[in-house]
């Protein structure tokens, strides 16, 4: 009987078999795309949080403005900041945000504290009772606790409950500025100091005005020089806020001797102060006078529409109004003297326009209720000044007199007709004399975003579409592709 002939499988002809090397090749590309995919990956995952998520939200909510960069880039010590809040309840617009200053400083730090597992932890920043999403930015200088309160600001139109029933709120996320400016305030050697002069009748500073001041970490005094001996030497400006009446010589004297030491002095006045003597000699003994007259702007794109004594100067090049700007905005000056500039100051003297009028402004030096405001042959022809810089060097030392003709240019309802760009002029003008380069103050930002919300079940049948059926639809085109060309 014959012997069957049992032939193995000869391994090595399927190893050269044109099968074979197509798979190894898949195989090999398979694995390569893989490798390539994660290190893309974990490339993708060291870079800054603002290339990994692109912010489109309207308001820029995850974005930091180039105030902030420029801060944050320039901070040389360590700062942590501490996120308060329960282990899932993390703020996604402010947690991203805070990312975005890590990835800007490598002195920044980010730390978790969940209140549950440290109970005690912000007793020794605050007595308040501390809600989620709370902040303490700390240094070794020294820190600053940032309620959730103030990082979404609510704000209530009591107005509208009384004529349609219902109160209006408007909420506006305010991270990036109290984040900024506590920073800011952490780590600065030496803090600001602005004195007010009081005891002539002089205008308030509205309370949004000084909100901004302490946003910019700027310390706030009241000044009366007719109790005290000289202007304090700590006082890095002193602001001069249209007062009633006139100072007396003897506190004329102390702000000269304040300004030759190096002193800095921002007035603020309307067309009415003129008259006051001992005021104006200090104008005058840098270079500038008051018109003693009420401006009326002739060119209709330099006022508000209606009110040709709302007016809407020209920015000049400045340091102060360059960020207004180059921003787009304008400011918005009302009831505003025409200043003017001396024949002949001293030649260490440097007069530096800030806000102009057009040449068809003119000054009305009488003006009453229900008086015409056309134009008459008695009234001064423009341009004028409406905001002037005088800085004066001498012995390696500078003094800076900076005057804006409308004090009224202050009040907070005026200042929201041009979307608060009047307190920024205001925080640009003492950031400038009290040595910062770069002002703190940044705007809040509406929250008129919308998320994206989904049920668990929406949930579930997305993940099913993009884990399972798109994968599943490539697998399948790719099974069709190498049927055809086995059959070819």
């Amino acid at each position: 009987m014959k012997k069957p002939n049992f032939k193995l499988p000869s391994f090595k002809e399927d190893f050269k078999s044109r099968t074979f090397r197509v798979g190894t090749y898949s195989a090999f590309i398979s694995l390569m795309v893989l490798a390539i995919v994660v290190a893309v990956n974990l490339l993708f995952a060291e870079l800054p949080a603002s290339v990994q998520k692109t912010d489109l939200t309207d308001e820029a909510l995850f974005s930091i403005s180039e105030q902030t960069e420029k801060i944050t880039r320039g901070v040389e010590e360590d700062v942590t900041i501490y996120l308060i809040a329960q282990t899932g309840s993390e703020d996604a617009v402010l947690s991203e945000m805070l990312r975005r200053y890590a990835d800007l400083s490598d002195h920044i730090k980010i730390v978790h504290k969940d209140p549950v597992i440290y109970p005690s932890f912000t007793a020794a920043y605050t007595d308040e009772s501390v809600y989620d999403n709370s902040l303490v930015v700390e240094s070794a200088k020294r820190f600053r606790y940032v309620p959730y309160t103030d990082i979404y600001v609510t704000e209530y139109d009591y107005e509208s409950y009384y004529t349609t029933g219902q109160l209006a709120s408007s909420t506006t996320y305010n991270g990036e500025n109290e984040v900024t400016s506590a920073i800011d305030y952490v780590t600065s050697d030496v803090l600001p100091k602005v004195y007010t002069l009081s005891g002539h009748g002089e205008a308030t500073l509205s309370a949004s005005f000084k909100a901004a001041l302490g946003d910019e970490n700027v310390e706030y005094v009241e000044l009366s020089l007719l109790t005290a001996s000289a202007v304090p030497s700590d006082c890095d400006c002193l602001l001069i806020l249209s007062p009633a009446t006139d100072i007396s010589e003897g506190e004329r004297d102390m702000i000269l001797s304040y300004m030759k030491l190096g002193g800095n002095v921002i007035l603020f006045s309307d067309y009415q102060n003129g008259s006051l003597k001992n005021l104006s000699y200090i104008a005058r003994e840098y270079g500038l006078a008051a018109g003693n007259g009420l401006v009326i702007e002739g060119d209709d794109n330099h006022h508000l529409q209606g009110f040709s004594y709302y007016l809407l100067p020209t920015l000049e090049s400045d340091e102060i109004t360059a960020p207004i700007a180059n921003a787009g905005y304008s400011v918005l000056i009302p009831f505003a003297d025409g200043i003017t500039e001396l024949d002949q100051y001293r030649s260490t003297i440097t007069i530096k326009p800030l806000l102009t009028t057009s040449d068809k402004a003119y000054a009305k030096a009488e003006v009453s209720e229900g008086d015409a405001l056309s134009k008459e042959a008695a009234d001064k022809d423009g341009p004028f000044y409406v905001g002037v810089r005088a800085t004066e060097v001498y012995n390696e030392v500078e003094t800076n007199f900076i005057w804006f003709s409308s004090v009224q240019m202050l009040d907070e309802n005026l200042d929201g007709y041009v979307s608060g760009a009047n307190r920024d002029l205001f925080l640009n003008a003492i950031s400038s004399v009290c040595g910062r380069s770069e002002s703190v103050s940044i705007r809040a930002k509406t929250l008129s975003y919308n998320f994206l919300s989904m049920t668990a079940a929406q949930v579930g049948r997305m993940s099913l579409i993009i884990i399972g059926v798109v994968p599943m639809l490539f697998l399948v085109a790719g099974i069709f592709v190498w049927i055809r060309r086995k059959k070819s």
